[in-house]
């Protein structure tokens, strides 16, 4: 799926890509952006102002920037299961026994 502001997300085996596309109809027409390496992602939460995204895998938190530059990693040894942001730009998450949260600058 494209937002409308034409970025979208797209997951390879061990990255993710950032894409613009300039139509909708032509998706395979899109240039790569920018590109983070993460272990088969599995959720991509945005802040609630899109200058934040939190990549989530299964043991892995990724928080990068809208261009996904990495700001912060954070592995677990249990599963990680769900993410949120907070107004502040505080990403609180959970795992199979805890709730727990990464700051933007580490």
């Amino acid at each position: 799926m494209v937002p409308p502001s034409g970025l979208g997300i797209a997951q390879y085996s061990h990255t993710v890509v950032l894409k613009v596309c300039v139509s909708r109809k032509a998706l395979f027409a899109c240039r790569v952006v920018a590109q983070v390496k993460i272990s088969k992602c599995r959720y991509v939460v945005w802040s609630s102002d899109m200058s934040h995204v939190a990549l989530l895998s299964k043991h892995t938190v990724l928080i990068c920037t809208r261009r996904l530059e990495s700001k912060c990693s954070v592995h677990e040894n249990t599963r990680v299961k769900s993410g949120a942001w907070t107004d502040d730009g505080i990403f609180i998450y959970t795992t199979s026994n805890h709730i727990k949260y990464a700051l933007i600058n580490g």
